[in-house]
């Protein structure tokens, strides 16, 4: 048995205060689901607590804050000895009106059980999304956006994330600074995010993690224009950052397509990195360790898009403190180097170039065999099998 938002007294019908109704809905513990052509107007923020499940399907939201807010919709609970919160959206548009909430959802569970209470680091809250779209309303329109970015997620949260679209403001036909489409952070250490199949569009960064996270899984994204596709900046020196593994993703961005400070291990295959909105400053494809330190990497059967203007430096991977890795099989156009060895602290026997092969930036000469892997042989081992 189903209820939808109309059912607790909202009208649908874009124009009036569907605010209260909403809220009594999502904290019910019903099934909701809505007509998806209803459009439901909210002027004051949602912020559902409790301990039940919520179940929320269809509808379109527009969001007309009156006043400041940390999010259009926040989804948290004050009950510590609830152990199992599972949050499942699907079908929902969810559109500002104006620049009055900072995220458009933001979930926390920083009062969901933590390893203290409970014995055990995995009692979790569940985060489903699915096929919704965070943004502007009118995204021709700076003063149409969430400010911070379209989702947040903290604490403790286990996260499947797919077939989203997140978008910001066009701004100059780029995007608006310090928009983000999804931020996972929290001193809870998310745990194994999921994304697949999402859109990220005219956003300062795609996907964020500021702080540490237990692991983190994107396939098969566009992100484009973005400043960063995919920024982790964690200073945990445990490797508490365990995993990332980035697979046929599409990243134009204008600095760096995946940066990524510290963690255990990352692998990025078969993703094709662009640096066109990046004319008129370096650019990246893949950094690592920059800062930091990861552990274990592979970036393998990629392709790089530098910088046509000649000028400007374009790298494909750019290694910090990489303790040992494979970077094998890419090919590039439009670099000064495939792999950027100068920020390495000195010679490592472990980490290999391979089988890389770029275009050159300043001639667009073909660059192949040993010259092809680094511009530094004495840091990292390279190696031409053919």
């Amino acid at each position: 048995m189903t209820k939808s938002f109309k059912d607790f007294g909202a009208a649908g019908n874009g124009s009036g205060d569907d605010s209260s109704a909403i809220r009594q809905a999502l904290e019910s513990g019903e099934a909701i689901v809505n007509d998806p052509q209803s459009v439901f107007r909210i002027t004051n923020p949602i912020v559902v607590d409790n301990d039940k499940f919520v179940n929320w399907k269809g509808g379109r939201i527009k969001v007309a804050l009156s006043s400041g807010a940390t999010a259009a919709f926040t989804f948290q609970t004050s009950a510590p000895a609830y152990q199992d919160q599972t949050i499942r959206i699907s079908d929902v548009d969810i559109m500002t009106q104006n620049a009055r909430a900072n995220w458009g959802i933001a979930i926390d569970y920083a009062g969901n059980p933590t390893a203290a209470s409970l014995g055990n680091a995995r009692n979790h809250a569940n985060v489903h999304l699915s096929r919704i779209h965070v943004g502007p309303w009118d995204n021709t329109q700076d003063d149409d956006r969430f400010t911070s970015g379209c989702v947040r997620v903290r604490n403790r949260c286990n996260s499947v994330i797919e077939n989203c679209i997140f978008v910001g403001p066009k701004h100059d036909g780029d995007y608006y600074p310090n928009t983000r489409g999804l931020y996972i952070d929290g001193s809870g250490e998310p745990t194994n995010v999921k994304v697949t199949a999402c859109t990220f569009k005219h956003l300062e960064r795609g996907i964020e993690y500021p702080n540490d996270a237990e692991g983190m899984t994107v396939v098969d994204c566009l992100m484009n224009p973005v400043g960063y596709g995919i920024l982790q900046t964690g200073d945990n020196g445990d490797f508490a950052n365990l995993g990332y593994f980035v697979r046929g993703t599409h990243i134009n961005a204008r600095v760096a397509c995946i940066d990524i400070k510290n963690a255990a291990e990352v692998f990025i295959t078969d993703g094709e990195f662009y640096g066109q909105h990046a004319q008129g400053r370096a650019w990246r494809g893949v950094r690592l360790g920059m800062g930091g330190t990861v552990r274990v990497f592979r970036v393998q059967n990629c392709f790089f898009q530098g910088l046509s203007n000649g000028t400007d430096e374009a790298m494909g991977v750019e290694l910090g403190n990489a303790a040992f890795g494979y970077i094998t099989e890419n090919y590039g156009s439009e670099l000064q180097a495939m792999v950027d060895a100068a920020a390495m602290s000195g010679g490592n026997a472990f980490v290999y170039s391979r089988d890389n092969t770029y275009r050159r930036q300043s001639d667009n000469a073909l660059i192949t065999g040993l010259n092809a892997q680094s511009n530094d042989s004495t840091k990292i081992n390279r190696a031409w099998s053919y």
